[in-house]
């Protein structure tokens, strides 16, 4: 087969390819992710006999970023994230979901996540599978961190419970005095009358 043929095969098939691969992750107990490898997040995802997962959507890596928020999982076992809602502008809303997240695992273990890019030095609460799970408090640096273990498929709601402190608002300064000032209009005071009592 010659060079030719192949390159011309190449752009005529490879126009006809979808923009992104349709992905069904097994979510039945034994069945290993695919692909295997650091953390999936996906979107799009809708279940298909209640037993895969069609994804049309998947980033694979460490970490995610959308709207200036950093997610990031970090598994001891292959773990799929399914991104559910994603709020950034909610994030020191009080009462508003920032995160609707499942985690998905076929095997036992445990994961760590983390958010950074938060309101810092606010409350959120976490919610597992509908129940009030956990509340966590951002620092500083806007960053939440919390930690779970992980067997089957976990959904998670954190919501802003807190507003961020406002910044404190500093007193009304009323004018201090002069020192002296007192003294000052007394001695003027003398001096005026006694230059009238003298003019006369």
């Amino acid at each position: 087969m010659s060079k030719n043929f192949i390159l011309l095969f190449l752009i005529l098939i490879l126009p006809v390819l979808p923009a992104y691969t349709v992905e069904a992750v097994a979510v039945s107990p034994g069945t290993i992710l695919d692909p295997p490898g650091p953390t999936k997040y996906v979107w799009d995802c809708v279940y298909e006999d209640d037993r895969s997962l069609i994804c049309k959507e998947s980033i694979t890596g460490r970490g995610i970023r959308v709207g200036g928020i950093y997610c990031l999982f970090e598994p001891t076992v292959e773990l799929t994230i399914i991104v559910h809602g994603w709020y950034p502008e909610n994030k020191d809303v009080k009462g508003a979901t920032v995160f609707d997240l499942s985690a998905i695992s076929q095997q036992a273990g445990s994961f760590i996540a983390s958010f950074e890019g938060l309101a810092p030095n606010t409350k959120y609460v976490i919610y597992k599978n509908d129940e009030k799970w956990k509340t966590v408090t951002s620092d500083k640096d806007g960053k939440l961190t919390f930690s779970d273990g992980i067997s089957s498929e976990k959904r998670y709601v954190i919501k802003c419970a807190k507003s961020a402190p406002a910044l404190p608002v500093p007193p009304p300064t009323t004018p201090k005095p002069v020192p002296g000032f007192e003294v000052v209009l007394a001695i003027l005071g003398f001096s005026v009358a006694y230059l009238l009592k003298t003019a006369r």
